[in-house]
């Protein structure tokens, strides 16, 4: 997993573009919802000569953030069990990542029933519907007594709480949504029930 730890980037595009005399300021430096782009060099990687954009598409942050979550950072062993919260593209790479870890239980959690039956394809053992109920209910009747990892990949301190409430006694969460500043998430387990943490400002 690789840290930001220089904010050049990011103070550098805050006054670099106008509409009318108003700044516009680019998601993350970047944004991506466009055929071109002005972005700061450092948002750049240079491809191979030779390589299309299908797969140079990998190579984005989606599935570099939601393997090197796992990987790097949760590690699961072998027989152990996951949970992912969120089946976008960060998420599915740590689905992904869970089965070739050799999880024995992989479970996704995803509104969406496309993005489900994705995760069915790339390795999850389980899929949940939050709509059909409690999640942390769903998730501990799969995996009673938690999980030994959970993924948080949505962003919302209701999802961070749940990656924390399904956790086993020493297990591991990893939030990686983009949470707004401000609200506290908290373990929604009757044997919690305390903050777990806020996102930083």
């Amino acid at each position: 997993m690789v840290y930001c730890t220089d904010s050049g980037t990011k103070q550098r595009q805050k006054a670099r573009r106008t509409i009318d005399g108003r700044l516009v300021r680019q998601y993350l430096g970047v944004s991506a919802i466009a055929e071109l782009m002005l972005v700061d060099e450092a948002a750049l990687v240079a491809m191979p000569a030779g390589l299309s954009f299908d797969p140079a598409a990998l190579l984005g942050c989606c599935l570099t953030t939601g393997l090197a979550a796992v990987f790097n950072v949760a590690r699961p062993t072998p027989g152990s069990t996951v949970a992912v919260f969120g089946c976008g593209g960060v998420g599915l790479a740590a689905v992904q990542a869970a089965r070739i870890s050799g999880a024995a239980e992989t479970i996704a959690v995803d509104l969406e029933p496309h993005r489900r039956e994705t995760a069915n394809k790339l390795g999850a053992t389980v899929t949940i519907d939050p709509a059909a109920g409690d999640v942390t209910k769903q998730i501990l009747a799969v995996a009673p007594g938690g999980v030994d990892a959970a993924i948080e990949a949505v962003g919302l301190a209701e999802t961070a709480g749940q990656a924390f409430a399904v956790l086993r006694p020493g297990g591991q969460a990893t939030v990686l949504g983009m949470m707004p500043p401000g609200p506290k998430f908290a373990c929604q387990r009757p044997c919690c029930g305390t903050v777990a943490g806020s996102p930083a400002p």
